[in-house]
Formats: structure tokens, sequence, C-alpha cells
């Protein structure tokens, strides 16, 4: 991200601008061409052709030709700025718990927030204690008198298997979308480049209608590829926000279950289980 956002200008100023330079002197030699082209066709009076509205085509895009790695740099660089905002936002969440107060970066706020070993501990479990007196009815519930500690707050073999199973296959979907948004962020980069050395050509493709749909296909893949980026860190962002929220991670604590009450009860593993895919689609949306 920071590659490919953060130092974008950086990087890509000396490869870009060596390209464009020889992109522009091709273009200007197609403005050669299509002015001895309009030249003929109106010494012949072809008017039908509609050389006067293509003479002003041509000179608007002639001159445009010579900004198009400035308008073309203008929209990327827009959405950097947009993507680094959403970047800035998913790095400045605050872990709930830290003593601190500092900010991380999004894949440690993720793992902060979510801490799957911290799943295999009930912490509703009822402990009867004589230092801890908040619900006498915990005490006799047990029929037994403060004092008593019930050590019951370990998870079931159930609890560790769903927990296990599903947070590896989370984390596994998270390392997933980590690799393929980078892949795509360096190829987002390179294509950029791409885009910004054949801008002048995109340009002259605008002037002659059997090219325009060229010039169609270089305004598309640019717009698709500077707007990846701050969708995709929105949707990260998203994601981030809510983890660090606990709206879902209050609901994923190891409930003491035996198996057959973790399949009789509709609210308990069952919850849990499904409390992990939602997290799991989520992460996929965003990529």
């Amino acid at each position: 991200i920071t590659y490919s956002i953060g130092k974008f200008a950086g990087t890509s100023k000396e490869i870009v601008e060596q390209g464009w330079m020889i992109s522009r002197d091709i273009a200007n030699m197609f403005f050669i061409f299509i002015l001895l082209y309009i030249s003929i066709a109106t010494i012949l009076q072809l008017s039908g052709y509609g050389m006067k509205e293509l003479l002003v085509t041509v000179i608007i895009i002639a001159l445009l030709v010579n900004f198009s790695l400035v308008i073309t740099r203008f929209i990327i660089d827009g959405s950097n700025v947009l993507a680094m905002e959403f970047y800035t936002k998913a790095t400045q969440i605050k872990i709930k718990g830290s003593t601190t107060g500092e900010f991380v970066s999004p894949s440690t706020a993720i793992m902060a927030s979510f801490k799957p070993q911290s799943l295999f501990d009930n912490k509703d479990v009822k402990v009867c204690n004589k230092y801890d007196l908040k619900d006498p009815t915990r005490c006799a519930e047990y029929s037994t008198a403060p004092g008593t500690v019930f050590e019951n707050g370990d998870a079931t073999l159930i609890n560790i298997g769903i927990i296990t199973i599903l947070g590896s296959v989370m984390f596994l979907v998270l390392a997933f979308v980590f690799f393929a948004g980078a892949v795509l962020f360096v190829i987002r980069t390179v294509v950029l480049w791409l885009l910004m050395i054949f801008s002048p050509l995109a340009f002259v493709a605008m002037v002659l209608p059997a090219t325009k749909g060229y010039a169609s296909q270089w305004w598309k893949k640019l717009f698709d590829q500077a707007f990846f980026a701050p969708v995709y860190l929105f949707l990260l962002y998203l994601v981030i926000a809510i983890l660090s929220s606990q709206a879902i991670i209050k609901g994923l604590d190891a409930e003491n279950l035996t198996l057959s009450s973790t399949f009789m009860s509709p609210a308990s593993n069952v919850n849990l289980i499904l409390k992990f895919v939602v997290m799991i689609v989520l992460m996929i949306a965003s990529l």
C-alpha cells in the first residue's frame, strides 16, 4: 500500500516521464498525418467528411495531448488521496483495552481485535467464591456456601474444535485477502504507469471515430485501476471497524456445553459458527 499509493508519485516519475515523451512524439506524428488528410480533403472540397468539425477536434486534442500526463496524474492522485484517507482511518482505530493508546496497522488491528486464543475461556462461567458476592444466587444455584470455587471456565472439546477449525479458516481467508490485495496493488501500480505512458495516444484515439473505442477502453481502465485502491481500503476499514467495535466478538465467547447440547440449543455453538461465517464473508467482500 505504501509503495503503490504513498510513494506512487516518486517511484513512477522517471519511468513514466521517459515513456510519456516517446508516446507524445508518436502522437504528434499522428497529428501530422491527420492534418495532411484534412488538407487534402479541403483542397478536393470533400465537405461531406466534416473537415471543419474534425479540424476543431484536432486542435483541442492537440492541446490536451501536451497535458495528458497532468490530467491522468490528477485522476490517479485524487484516488490515492482518497485511498490514503481510508488507510489512515484503519490504522487509527484504537484497540479497546489498550493501555498505551497506540494506533496500529490494519493487520494488527484485526489480530488484536479478534484474539482467537481468548475464545477458549468462558467469560460467563458461574464461579462462587467469597471474593465475588455480587450475585448470591450464583452460589445458591449450586446449593453450596460462599467460599467454594468452581473451576469450570474451560471450553469443551467441541468448542475447541469449532474455534480451531473455523478460526484457521478465517485466518487463511484473511491471509488470502491480504495476499491477493497486495498482488492487485502491484498490478495496479504497473498498469497505471502504462496508462500514463500511453495517455498521449489515448487522447489521439479520441479524434477519429474508428479509434474512439480504444480511447474508451483506456478511460475505463484508468478509472477501474485508480479507484480500486480506495474501494478496497474502504471495505477493509469497514471490516476492521466492525471487529474493533466488538459487536461480533461479543457473540464469539465459547460456551461450556456438551456435545449433545451443542446441537440442541440454537443459541449455543451454532451461533458461534454463524459468527465466524459472518466475519469470513465480510473479509472476502473487502477483496
